[in-house]
C-alpha cells in the first residue's frame, strides 16, 4: 500500500446547466452525485447512477459530464 496522499477527485460541472455537482447518500452503501440545482434547489434533473462508494459515484458523474 502506498503512503502517498490521495488527490481528491474533482466533480465536473453539470453538462446540462453548468452548476456544480453535489454528493448524495442513502444508507451505508448507496452513493450518487446530482446537480446542485436538482429538485428542490432548481429545475435541473441531472443525476448519476447509484454506486457502492463515493469514489465510484464521482467517476460515474464525471463520465456522463
Amino acid at each position: 500500500m502506498s503512503d502517498a496522499p490521495q488527490t481528491p477527485v474533482k466533480l465536473k460541472p453539470c453538462k446540462k446547466c453548468g452548476a456544480p455537482g453535489e454528493h448524495g447518500r442513502s444508507g451505508s452503501s448507496r452513493f450518487w452525485v446530482q446537480c446542485s440545482k436538482f429538485g428542490r434547489n432548481g429545475n435541473c434533473n441531472a443525476i448519476s447512477q447509484q454506486a457502492g462508494s463515493k469514489k465510484e459515484a464521482v467517476a460515474l458523474w464525471n463520465a456522463m459530464n
